[in-house]
């Protein structure tokens, strides 16, 4: 897949979701996650991994299809005491794997996921991980698993 092909999933994946409303979340990244090259920033401000994907490689596929599990699994997350899920997707032999979480107002969780997913796409579109913290829900993805359950 070329890099104008990973971004257009990506892109497509943003326009998915805002047209379906739908959002995924995760919470309590604390100590259920390992630290790695991400540094936290201000809120709305993404952290890029430095590893781009390359052309032709299936990671970005891999993170198409996370990208749609955790949009699918919003419902669930609502109704999830802990308001976390973490997630991973497989495609052409590559894992992605992604966390999202909401905090405070969850009745602004769906709002606040659709705005972290265009962030990271718009920042970080060809990267193999990202994170951000929009400060009422957090997400991330990366090419390494990093919740103890996906």
């Amino acid at each position: 897949m070329t890099m104008r092909g990973a971004r257009s999933v990506i892109v497509w994946a943003i326009i998915w979701l805002v047209c379906s409303s739908s959002s995924n979340s995760s919470s309590g990244e604390s100590s259920r996650m390992q630290t790695d090259h991400h540094t936290m920033e201000a809120a709305g401000v993404p952290s890029c991994s430095p590893i781009r994907i390359k052309n032709g490689d299936p990671t970005a596929g891999a993170i198409a299809a996370l990208v749609r599990k955790l949009l699918s699994a919003t419902p669930k997350l609502i109704n999830h005491p802990a308001r976390k899920r973490c997630f991973r997707a497989s495609y052409g032999g590559k894992t992605a794997y992604g966390a999202v979480s909401c905090f405070n107002d969850i009745a602004h969780c769906e709002t606040c996921l659709d705005a972290a997913l265009e962030v990271i796409s718009d920042g970080c579109f060809d990267r193999i991980g990202a994170r951000v913290n929009m400060g009422s829900c957090f997400m991330r993805f990366e090419n390494y698993k990093f919740c103890k359950n996906d």
